[in-house]
């Protein structure tokens, strides 16, 4: 594939509430639709609970459902993040001990030809 080629717009369309759209970028036109749903759900969702409210507050709204909801992934990353982190801490903290408790013993190795 030639980087002229990659660089392509690629049309996609994609219908969000009953209004059809045509996206043009270089990804993936079935990134592009499965993202089109995921929204289109969420409008459905809100659409549902909510009467009377306009299209654009409806986008607005879902944006901002969209938006906590990246938030609170994010979030949750990087608190996993900070957990991992300080285990690794941890397992170099209980390696370090060990090394130093055990300095200058050998270990066998398996089929360590001193070891018959």
């Amino acid at each position: 594939m030639t980087h002229e080629h990659r660089n392509r717009s690629r049309a996609t369309h994609v219908t969000v509430l009953g209004q059809d759209y045509v996206l043009s970028g270089d990804i993936d036109p079935d990134y592009v639709s499965k993202i089109a749903g995921y929204v289109n759900e969420k409008m459905k969702e809100l659409h549902d609970r909510t009467v009377g409210v306009s299209t654009t507050r409806l986008a607005v709204l879902t944006a901002i459902n969209i938006a906590d909801e990246m938030f609170t992934l994010r979030s949750e990353m990087e608190n996993a993040e900070l957990i991992g982190i300080t285990r690794i801490d941890q397992l170099e903290g209980r390696i370090g001990t060990w090394l130093s408790e055990n300095e200058g013993q050998r270990i066998p190795k398996q089929n360590d030809p001193g070891q018959r």
